[in-house]
């Protein structure tokens, strides 16, 4: 089942209000038609652009891209200086990263 964009842009504007305003992201996270990479990114995005720490932890445990727009956030982070921020996007980043490395170590195991 297709989830349409009208219902999918709707929770991005409620997420997005939640994370400038400082509220819970927990309720559009549970909602299952929520994408953590909608729209290019853009919540991971506003976290870190608004410094909002628990927003940017719980969008990257959704699995936010933390890579996404040539590491966009990382940048903001480094530029706002904000230690705690580029900390758990560096985290993420490893992992991220880790996952593909082993997915594709397996993959080519596999065709070997």
């Amino acid at each position: 089942m297709t989830s349409s964009p009208v219902f999918e842009s709707a929770l991005l504007k409620q997420i997005l209000y939640r994370i400038r305003n400082y509220e819970s992201v927990d309720p559009v996270l549970q909602n299952s038609r929520f994408r953590a990479n909608e729209n290019n990114g853009a919540a991971l995005v506003e976290a870190v652009r608004t410094g909002n720490v628990n927003a940017t932890k719980k969008l990257l445990a959704h699995g936010a891209n933390p890579n996404v727009r040539h590491c966009e956030p990382m940048a903001i982070a480094m530029q706002q200086n904000r230690q705690n921020m580029l900390k758990a996007l560096s985290q993420w980043s490893a992992i991220d990263r880790a996952r593909t490395t082993r997915a594709s170590t397996y993959n080519l195991s596999n065709t070997l």
